[in-house]
């Protein structure tokens, strides 16, 4: 059973209002995903894990991503 995706909100960071960089709209869902990279140290690939808050656009899907400060 699939869960309901959470409502469209409007997104405020750093006292600003999100909007996409795409169609202009100001309703997004927000989302947390996980950034796996790769830095190399030596010849041994070194995976590092993060996560950034993803907000995606409920018009026209366009992804905004914001990594932790």
């Amino acid at each position: 059973m699939r869960t309901q995706p959470p409502e469209p909100t409007r997104i405020e960071i750093e006292d600003r209002y999100l909007r996409c960089l795409h169609c202009s709209r100001d309703q997004f869902r927000r989302r947390r995903m996980r950034l796996e990279t790769a830095s190399t140290t030596g010849m041994q690939p070194d995976w590092r894990e993060s996560a950034a808050d993803v907000f995606l656009c409920a018009h026209c899907g366009f992804i905004h991503g914001f990594l932790a400060r």
